[in-house]
């Protein structure tokens, strides 16, 4: 009956209710009410031009899209973008989700930038996706596809390029919003302009949740008997009998606790206009968060005389659990990163020259033991250095061409110290340093034919880098210093076949470097032991890409875009081979098989994308975008079970639904998103649905309703996952949750 009611109502809000945002899609400019092919955009060719003129999927996200979605951060913004997949792990108190395109698997594959500045790290390519303050964002374009022979490294699947708003005259704005799971968010910003030239923006975001429960503790049986006392499993109450996800028995014995999250972002930007037409702007970004299970104590289900029980217990079928209290303890962790970006731009001169830095002090994770109150805490503080110059050249009319130099220099320093007594365990250090020279022509032979070709030259070398296995200095590993390069190519035919419609072809060659974690970062724990692998070489990418936007009338747009993409050089756990290896976690002692990453898969990757927004009338919009994907391993030197298999972390289908109400004082909105399953297994053996550590396919629904009062102030109720759809991804995913929300402007 409840799942009737369900289904009723949603299909009575997806008819008769109201839906989403506008814009994210690559031909809305300031809303879905505003349908042009001319929208224009700078990250797909480095240079202005309209949509019309990109031989590219592009999509395009505005200031105006984001108030509309009452989202509350940029990866949310992008779960909503045609041909992306957001993961939804743990809801706010997640601190590093995924965003992922064209059918690969990793975030180190996909390039963000926020004001020119390379926003994935400089240890393992991770993005934080909270660290810029959602209000500051003026725009976000995302360009889809091999992007390597404008960008270098990483642009294998696209280009995420963030862009914050410029200072305006009298900005004062303060917001606070309260939802489920005592979740506070908090807003300020201020602007202005000092004098004719100089002006200023300055903004807080803080947003602190204490979470709910989603990290299971699962005992597995073993069939080898104990030492110490048994107690038969007749005789002890709260074991729940449920499954891994590839179908195995286990036990839930219960919970970490609640996930608590606690962060804090602020954004100023600095602009000086020499003239109208030469600008300099520095921006910079602070951003501290931390995390953990501690707002409420772990939850042992198992009960022996009513009284939490603690030990071994013999199950029905003959085989053991052993319950302690190391089981039930969270890992914590945190981050503090400045993030810095000074660009100059001459549009008289056509020059744009950018210099930043990414600077994580601290990414810290720690673990101490309740048994015996032993633990480490592990930091890896890295630094990514950029500094891009380029020049655009009209050599006839006819021909447009950019040339650029990029310079790239990334550090880390990881750590793991005793947390007793500070000794240090042990260390490592890597240096890459990378240059990257480009060029790139877009000639037009007439009205409707243009070709866009491409070529990026990229040295990439490795130095300084060395691994101290434990305290004694004499068990120190140097490596030494090695180099690679790379040639990326890029070509895209367009045919404009009329005002209204466009269609394109490109082919292209990207790579993505090896992290310095990856290579110099090796890890242990009570399941494995992984080692360092300094010798890695980039995986690359070849995509060809068939793509057709059409605009019908004054009120739909559709999008439809085919690629193919054969990857090589994956990278591979080898789990075999290696040898067995003895050492200590935490006070205890294991002897585990070797292993480590390395470069051993090939794969193909078939997608298609598909766009379509329509507007129904002065009050009412739709949008409507879907992804398939189908990524499968060939070779997998390592592991002969993946090949065939579908690639990890990739979800066969994307899909989203929703529609749009504006109308006098109020605006609401609904959108349904579907995902398919997913595979953490190389075998593809997680199967199991509905279990901890499974990636479900889910449909969930998001709703908002806002009432502006005046031109000053709004209050906003938002609801997301509607229907309380329980699934999991990894996680417990969150259930039905609240946020109320105010923004004033002064």
């Amino acid at each position: 009956m409840k799942k009737r009611i369900s289904k009723a109502l949603l299909m009575t809000a997806l008819i008769t209710n109201s839906l989403l945002v506008s814009s994210v899609t690559a031909f809305a400019e300031e809303s879905l009410n505003e349908y042009s092919l001319d929208t224009m955009v700078v990250t797909a060719t480095r240079t202005e031009k309209v949509l019309s003129e990109i031989p590219a999927s592009v999509s395009v996200v505005t200031d105006k899209d984001i108030e509309k979605m009452h989202v509350n951060t940029i990866n949310e913004v992008l779960s909503r973008v045609p041909g992306i997949y957001s993961s939804r792990l743990k809801g706010i108190a997640n601190s590093s989700p995924t965003i992922l395109m064209r059918g690969l698997n990793n975030q180190a594959q996909n390039l963000v930038l926020v004001d020119g500045q390379p926003l994935n790290d400089a240890s393992s390519a991770v993005v934080g996706w909270s660290d810029i303050p959602v209000d500051s964002v003026a725009r976000i374009e995302v360009v889809k596809g091999t992007a390597s022979a404008l960008y270098g490294s990483q642009a294998m699947g696209g280009v995420v390029n963030i862009i914050t708003k410029n200072p305006s005259k009298g900005e004062r704005k303060v917001s606070v919003g309260y939802g489920s799971n005592a979740t506070w968010i908090k807003r300020a910003s201020i602007g202005d302009k000092i004098n004719d030239k100089l002006s200023f923006r300055i903004a807080y975001e803080g947003r602190e949740t204490h979470g709910f429960v989603n990290k299971f503790v699962n005992t597995d049986p073993k069939s080898k008997k104990p030492s110490g006392t048994i107690i038969d499993e007749n005789s002890i109450s709260g074991l729940i009998k449920t499954e891994t996800n590839t179908g195995k028995s286990t036990y839930r014995t219960g919970t970490v606790g609640r996930n608590h999250f606690d962060e804090d972002n602020i954004h100023s930007k600095f602009v000086y206009n020499f003239t109208d037409s030469k600008e300099l702007s520095f921006s910079f970004t602070h951003h501290k968060d931390e995390y953990g299970y501690n707002y409420t104590a772990f939850n042992n289900y198992i009960r022996y005389n009513n009284q939490p029980y603690k030990g071994n217990i013999k199950l029905e079928n003959g085989q053991y659990l052993t319950i302690d209290d190391s089981k039930y303890t969270g890992t914590p962790g945190g981050k503090t990163q400045n993030i810095y970006a000074l660009n100059y731009n001459d549009k008289d001169n056509d020059i744009k020259i950018s210099l930043g830095l990414l600077d994580t002090k601290h990414n810290w994770s720690g673990w101490i033991s309740p048994v015996n109150g032993k633990g480490t805490k592990s930091d890896t503080p890295n630094k990514r250095w950029n500094f891009n110059i380029q020049k655009s050249v009209d050599l006839t009319n006819k021909d447009e061409m950019v040339f650029g130099l990029q310079y790239t220099k990334d550090s880390m320093h990881k750590t793991e110290h005793n947390l007793v007594n500070g000794e240090l365990n042990k260390q490592s250090k890597g240096n890459t340093r990378s240059y990257g020279l480009y060029i790139q022509n877009d000639h037009k032979f007439d009205n409707k034919w243009s070709i866009l070709s491409g070529i990026r030259y990229d040295n990439w070398k490795v130095y300084d880098s060395w691994m101290q296995l434990d305290k004694d200095k004499s068990k120190t590993i140097y490596y030494p210093a090695r180099s690679d390069s790379s040639f990326s190519p890029k070509i895209a035919l367009q045919y404009k076949i009329d005002d209204e419609s466009n269609l394109f072809t490109s082919w292209g060659k990207a790579f993505a470097a090896p992290t310095l974690q990856k290579m110099f970062s090796g890890s242990a724990s009570s399941a494995s032991y992984t080692e360092a692998n300094p010798n890695l070489n980039p995986q690359t990418v070849k995509t060809v890409e068939i793509g057709y936007k059409k605009k019908f009338g004054e009120s739909t747009i559709l999008g439809v875009t085919y690629y193919h993409n054969d990857i090589n050089d994956l990278l591979y756990t080898r789990k075999t081979g290696l040898g067995k290896i003895t050492y200590t976690v935490n006070g205890s002692t294991y002897t585990k098989d070797k292993q480590r990453v390395e470069n051993a898969g090939t794969a193909t990757t078939n997608g298609i994308e598909l766009d379509l927004n329509h507007k129904i009338n002065d009050q009412w919009s739709m949008f409507a975008n879907y992804m398939y994907q189908q990524s499968k391993i060939d070779k997998c030197s390592t592991n002969g079970a993946a090949e065939g298999k579908i690639m990890t972390y990739v979800p066969k289908h994307v899909f989203n639904l929703g529609v749009d109400y504006s109308a006098g004082k109020w605006n609401s909105e609904l959108v349904g998103s579907y995902q398919s399953k997913m595979y953490a297994q190389d075998n593809n053996s997680d199967t199991a649905k509905g279990v901890y550590t499974a990636y479900d396919p889910y449909f969930v629904v998001d709703f908002n309703l806002t009432y502006s009062m005046d031109k000053n102030s709004s209050i906003s109720f938002a609801v997301n996952n509607l229907f309380d759809k329980e699934y999991y991804s990894y996680n417990l995913c969150e259930g039905r949750n609240y946020m109320l929300t105010v923004d004033y402007n002064f």
